[in-house]
């Protein structure tokens, strides 16, 4: 941003706060995130010793030779943790955001109601959409007590902003941190939810067993919850199947055995769910091959002796392609409705947060502010009749 263009922000905003300064910051920061949605700033246009001029020290009062907790406390006094923050979010959101990837479309977002561990309703059949006789009344619905556990925990980075990072402008280095924090951040999500799916242990979150899919209290194996009978396993179905072996992506029949399985569920009381699949999750190694599947124009030749490039690709934009870096399998893929059962709870989403330093840390380590990304949530499977596992 040009010179001046800060102070004359912030004393707009001072001005419709009623001189309010923590009303003042705010707008501030709503004003500059507006402006980094709309792609007329950028990171870039902003320098951590040009904010420190203009917002904390316009009149060049304070150097590089002022004790660090007087620039602390002068830091403090200023705009200047609302604007810089403002700016190394934007740093980190954009990175988080292109680690989690496609991993995200996998889940469906909700508000936790505590922290920890919580019980969340699965999907219940209810009973059946019955008629109603003359002169009688309608029946009234069965609620079938019916819940999974969701394990949430809290992770996040901190970066310290130093008095050498300030006389020294060493902006290229913070931005280059905080992009690194943000990345490492969406990673980590993309890796909970892969994890997740695979009913894996999640070792980030301290697991020594899968705790992926707990159904009333008890944790499913990843050898039960993907199974082709579940003939003892949640609600005792014994005919629901979804696994599916020596079914490589691109054999012959595999994706349409497996598409099939969705109108072949049912439900606790034996009516047919019409579970519709909409994505094909697949690992790097398969990409090639889903992709001929999918956005082909022709049907994918499966043996080099059939020519089938006369016919049409029936599959075609039939499934959102959803490619996990983390599945820890190069040959196995799952295709399914998968946010019909996953689920996301967060405690508090994605945000970064300053901290005024203290006099210690000041002292000890020269340290004026410091930033801290973080977010709390977890993942969890509602159910197991939307996502089908398939196999070599």
């Amino acid at each position: 941003m040009r010179k001046g263009a800060l102070r004359s922000l912030m004393e707009q905003c001072k001005q419709d706060a009623g001189e309010n300064t923590q009303r003042a910051n705010e707008l501030a920061s709503d004003a500059m995130n507006t402006l980094f949605e709309q792609k007329k700033i950028k990171v870039e246009d902003f320098s951590i010793l040009a904010l420190f001029e203009e917002l904390v020290d316009p009149e060049n009062k304070l150097g590089k030779s002022a004790d660090t907790k007087t620039i602390m406390e002068a830091v403090t006094a200023s705009a200047f943790p609302t604007i810089s923050g403002t700016v190394i979010n934007a740093a980190i959101i954009p990175a988080y955001e292109v680690a989690v990837g496609p991993a995200s479309r996998l889940v469906t977002e909700s508000n936790a109601t505590k922290t920890g561990r919580e019980e969340i309703a699965g999907w219940t059949a209810g009973g059946p959409f019955t008629m109603r006789p003359e002169h009688t009344s309608y029946e009234e619905d069965a609620i079938t007590e019916k819940y999974w556990s969701c394990d949430k925990y809290d992770f996040g980075k901190i970066i310290s902003l130093t008095r050498e990072a300030i006389f020294d402008d060493r902006t290229g280095e913070l931005i280059d941190r905080a992009r690194n924090i943000g990345e490492k951040g969406g990673l980590l999500r993309n890796k909970i939810i892969t994890k997740t799916l695979e009913i894996a242990v999640r070792s980030e979150q301290g697991e020594s067993a899968s705790q992926a899919a707990v159904y009333k209290g008890t944790a499913i194996t990843a050898g039960n919850f993907y199974n082709a009978t579940h003939a003892a396993l949640i609600d005792s179905a014994g005919i629901n199947k979804n696994l599916l072996t020596t079914a490589g992506l691109g054999t012959s029949g595999a994706l349409n055995n497996a598409n099939a399985l969705s109108a072949k569920m049912l439900d606790e009381v034996g009516d047919q769910m019409g579970v519709t699949f909409d994505s094909l999750i697949h690992p790097p190694d398969l990409f090639e091959t889903a992709q001929e599947l999918i956005y082909g124009t022709t049907k994918r030749s499966i043996s080099a002796t059939i020519d089938e490039g006369h016919l049409g690709n029936v599959w075609k934009g039939r499934f959102d392609l959803i490619e996990l870096p983390f599945l820890s399998s190069a040959t196995d893929w799952y295709i399914g409705s998968p946010r019909k059962q996953m689920k996301w709870l967060w405690v508090w989403k994605p945000e970064t947060k300053v901290q005024n330093s203290d006099s210690e840390s000041a002292f000890q380590a020269q340290i004026v502010l410091r930033y801290r990304f973080s977010w709390y949530g977890g993942c969890c499977h509602t159910d197991y009749r939307f996502i089908v596992k398939n196999t070599e």
